[in-house]
């Protein structure tokens, strides 16, 4: 039998490259930007940041007065930054973060 489609879960090549755009830009990078340096749709950014990313990284939600959201600023957490920045790669550290949090 065929497969058809692509593998399931996660894309590593997405990952790295939305993780490669927050390692350079520490101070915080919004949604759209992300997307436009990894060169992928904001929809599929969001998921990522979202999703498998979110113990990664710190979201700060800037809004009008109404409560809507405007722009979402996107960036790593000073644990990752400094892991990162000692060599681990990202699945390590993913796990370290996730042992984390359910030890709190």
């Amino acid at each position: 039998m065929v497969e058809r489609g692509r593998k399931p879960g996660s894309d590593p090549r997405k990952v790295r490259n939305i993780v490669q755009v927050l390692v350079n830009h520490q101070e915080g990078v919004w949604i759209r930007q992300i997307a436009k340096e990894a060169k992928l749709h904001p929809s599929t950014t969001t998921k990522y940041v979202e999703g498998v990313l979110a113990p990664m990284v710190d979201i700060t939600l800037l809004g009008s007065e109404t409560g809507k959201t405007l722009l979402k600023v996107v960036k790593l957490k000073p644990i990752v930054v400094e892991k990162l920045e000692q060599g681990q790669k990202m699945s390590e550290i993913l796990r370290f973060l996730e042992l984390l949090n359910k030890s709190l």
